[in-house]
């Protein structure tokens, strides 16, 4: 426990470092002699799922500077011969996995980082991505276990000693992770990364296949999206993985974008023998001269067949297609183009475009992953569109002179327009009233603001439900209610959650003492619920009470064992009542005495040896002996009794030696006992 109590003695220590890291994450970072594929951050090799990944000795570089965590501060190391790695969470959980070094004595450090949304080259200069990491300098296996109190941080400075093994690191669904194994010395044996007792998800779950084509403005390209990242290896260059439909040109090349410093890709480019007259096409997916179609990082094919449509107009201007999906007030626009349009010609100042419609809306910058040409454009309005309405998009000549360019460098007309609709908020607020009764309360639940809401559903403590506006519900039981309102209009949507806490009805009950001896008195403990203002108790013993917390109570003397009926009867402030009863045993007699005979004959009489009436008889320890001085039996509770028998066999006739010894429960004070009875058949 010493290191990890160390380790939050330097909270604010780490906290500063932190924030001084993260002050340098804009500088540009230092610049690294490696730039084989995987050893850089940018070209970092897609992990797939848990399988093993093995890597082999890698080319000799370095020069970067890494910071982590440590247990005295925060500290640099030199980043030297790296291998890095790359995957996606899609389900939360905890990672899990070993590093083993093919030489043992090789020694491996590594580091996680979480650069979702980030710049990849950050990981240089900001320890605030860091998620997990390990350079004990220590050779041999090296990874994450769970639990360990040695934290998510592993380093050389550890006390007592370095270890190799760090705590497994919470993963967060959605997020992009990046994993650098480093090695420090020029001669190593390479590893494998094993992936081990994770929780979290790190295998892609969706199936590959194409998600979209379009071709150039000349149709002698075809670009082909795909529906997730694909191994660069598996793309026949010939082209020979695709078909075109109607076959009016061949494919000559097949060029995956970024291939020459990536492992996988996203898009592919289709170059044609011959320019496609305009109409209407499908690309489709068949097995290359390779032996195969696209695969991803996880060896899965696309299916033969799979296929997309695609159209080639006629050469001129690019046409101002579509709008996604309008959202919730929304804060930004998504115009979709026919033709491909040059990066450079879009007015990052979003001049290009104006709105127009029932309010005021100012376009604040527009932009696109651009990568020479691009299909879309996103517009970054300066406030989000709030009066719902019939709204027109509209292209015009920008600050640069000119509107947008498709790369056969026709200019698109000014003047196109696009209508779309934006939906106004809905309001899920609701109030109720609640009708009393004895039995059951009435809750009547008003929405106060229905406008625009198209469909809508309660949820009354996940027992009901309703899509009316103003649903009635009835509770039969009291207690603290859970009511949801969840409404749309198709576009937006609100929900609001009530609780209402119905404790009107009247629930008598009590606690009482089980058992009473001779001359002792019973006590009781009021457990009614609800709003209550009166009690009436009947003590069953002539006496009677309206206290809340009654006195104790005596009983007389008994002839025999008695069962006593005591009642309870609570009234609510609605005139309501509920009666609640339970008996109490009142013993003839609490003398703790042991037979000095007994018959187990299954006759119904004195068939078990045990201490009667020990209901006083606290810590108490009873042991029979026969006549060799063994115990046959023996027991600290008293209700348990000896049947005559060890194991299902009948013990012998004949006297047997008992010993009782147990603490008066009234006086504190420690009895001993002893005595013989007679085992009779």
């Amino acid at each position: 426990m010493l290191p990890f109590m160390h380790v939050k003695n330097f909270t604010f220590i780490i906290l500063f470092f932190f924030l001084a890291a993260d002050t340098n994450a804009q500088e540009p970072p230092p610049t690294s002699p490696c730039t084989a594929i995987g050893q850089t951050p940018e070209s970092a090799i897609p992990i797939c799922g848990t399988e093993p990944v093995k890597q082999g000795v890698v080319s000799l570089c370095g020069g970067n500077s890494i910071a982590t965590i440590c247990f005295s501060g925060l500290k640099t190391f030199e980043e030297k011969n790296p291998t890095w790695f790359k995957f996606t969470c899609y389900g939360a959980g905890t990672l899990g996995f070993d590093i083993v070094p093919n030489d043992l004595s090789d020694n491996y450090d590594w580091e996680i980082f979480d650069v979702t949304g980030k710049n990849v080259t950050q990981v240089y200069g900001s320890v605030s991505l860091l998620v997990g990491s390990n350079w004990s300098w220590m050779p041999g296996y090296t990874g994450t276990r769970v639990p360990l109190t040695e934290g998510l941080y592993g380093c050389n400075d550890q006390i007592p000693k370095p270890r190799t093994y760090s705590e497994m690191p919470k993963l967060k669904a959605g997020h992009n992770y990046l994993l650098l194994v480093n090695h420090s010395d020029d001669v190593q044996s390479g590893f494998t990364l094993n992936f081990k007792n994770s929780t979290a998800i790190i295998k892609d779950p969706v199936d590959p296949q194409l998600k979209s084509a379009a071709a150039n403005c000349m149709g002698t390209v075809v670009r082909v999206k795909l529906n997730k990242r694909m191994k660069c290896s598996s793309l026949a260059p010939d082209g020979s993985d695709f078909d075109i439909s109607p076959a009016l040109a061949n494919i000559a090349s097949a060029n995956g974008i970024n291939c020459s410093s990536s492992f996988d890709i996203d898009s592919v480019e289709l170059t044609l023998s011959n320019n496609l007259p305009a109409g209407d096409y499908i690309v489709s997916v068949k097995n290359g001269s390779d032996n195969n179609s696209l695969l991803d990082n996880c060896g899965l094919a696309i299916p033969t067949g799979n296929s997309v449509p695609f159209s080639v107009y006629p050469m001129g201007s690019s046409v101002l297609d579509s709008l996604t999906s309008v959202g919730c007030l929304p804060l930004q626009l998504q115009l979709i183009f026919k033709q491909y349009v040059t990066c450079s010609s879009i007015a990052p100042d979003g001049s290009d475009f104006s709105i127009t419609g029932p309010s005021a809306v100012n376009i604040e910058s527009a932009s696109s992953e651009c990568d020479g040409v691009v299909n879309y454009i996103l517009l970054k309005l300066k406030s989000p569109i709030l009066l719902p309405g019939t709204y027109q998009v509209k292209l015009n000549v920008g600050s640069d002179g000119n509107t947008v360019i498709n790369e056969c460098g026709l200019a698109s007309p000014a003047g196109q327009v696009l209508d779309f609709t934006a939906k106004a908020s809905v309001s899920s607020a609701f109030n109720y009233q609640v009708v009393k009764g004895c039995k059951y309360d009435t809750v009547q639940f008003f929405q106060t603001d229905a406008t625009g809401v198209t469909s809508r559903n309660w949820t009354f403590d996940n027992t009901q439900t309703s899509i009316l506006q103003n649903p009635e519900i009835v509770y039969r039981e009291a207690g603290r209610k859970t009511t949801k309102l969840f409404v749309t209009n198709g576009v937006c949507n609100d929900s609001s959650t009530a609780v209402i806490d119905l404790e009107n009805h009247a629930h008598a009950g009590f606690e009482a003492t089980p058992v009473i001896c001779p001359l002792d008195s019973a006590s009781f403990k009021n457990t009614s619920t609800g709003d209550i203002i009166a009690w009436n108790w009947n003590f069953g013993n002539g006496k009677h009470s309206t206290d809340k917390t009654p006195v104790a109570q005596t009983y007389p003397f008994y002839s025999k064992d008695s069962y006593i009926p005591v009642s309870l009867i609570a009234k609510s402030s609605l005139n309501c009542f509920d009666t609640f009863v339970k008996q109490i045993k009142v013993l003839y007699n609490c003398y703790i005495a042991v037979p000095s005979a007994f018959t187990p004959n299954n006759d119904g009489r004195n068939d078990y040896l045990y201490p009667l009436n020990a209901y006083k008889a606290d810590n108490l320890d009873f042991r029979v002996y026969n006549r060799y001085g063994q115990v046959v039996f023996s027991t600290k509770d008293w209700t348990r009794k000896w049947d005559g028998s060890i194991n299902g066999q009948p013990q012998e006739t004949g006297t047997y030696i008992w010993i009782l010894i147990y603490r008066d429960h009234d006086t504190g004070k420690t009895i001993s006992q002893h005595g013989t009875t007679l085992l009779l058949r």
